[in-house]
């Protein structure tokens, strides 16, 4: 057996290298890994996201749709804070005209359950805007806090 040889025998038995393919840096066969989502392989230890099966790109994209999926609950949820403003407005108004005894010119508010409980109906509003308004506190915090997971994500694969 010739020294070569030796050397090959050797290699063979320590683990075939291969080359990752964003970095270009050499690693054994088995401490490589291919993506399940996006199938880029073999990639190193230094592009798997920690806690996670996927690449770091992988992950990013994800928390990226994340946060424009909550972007759009975000504005639904003030479009509806909105419409609850509205809605407290024009019980507050009925109210006013209640005290001011205006409602009895007006028809379809003499006799009717909301005339009846126009207190009520305005307290319902500001209880509900008051609720969503918390949920969209909660919300404005999750996306800042996937924001600062991408930006880390984005400033560890500058460095490396």
């Amino acid at each position: 057996m010739t020294p070569g040889e030796k050397d090959t025998i050797g290699f063979r038995e320590q683990g075939e290298l291969s080359r990752c393919i964003l970095c270009n840096t050499y690693i054994n066969a088995k401490e490589s890994f291919t993506c399940p989502r996006c199938r880029k392989g073999p990639l190193c230890k230094t592009h798997r996201f920690s806690g996670r099966r996927e690449c770091t790109s992988c992950v990013f994209d994800l928390k990226q749709r994340e946060v424009v999926d909550l972007r759009k609950q975000e504005q639904s949820i003030t479009d509806f804070t909105r419409l609850l403003q509205f809605i407290f407005l024009v019980f507050a108004i009925f109210f006013i005209a209640a005290r001011a005894g205006l409602l009895e010119f007006v028809d379809f508010l003499k006799e009717n359950i909301v005339s009846s409980n126009l207190a009520w109906f305005g307290i319902l509003p500001i209880a509900g805007y008051l609720l969503f308004y918390i949920i969209l506190y909660n919300q404005r915090n999750k996306i800042k806090e996937i924001e600062a997971e991408m930006h880390a994500m984005e400033f560890k694969r500058m460095v490396k």
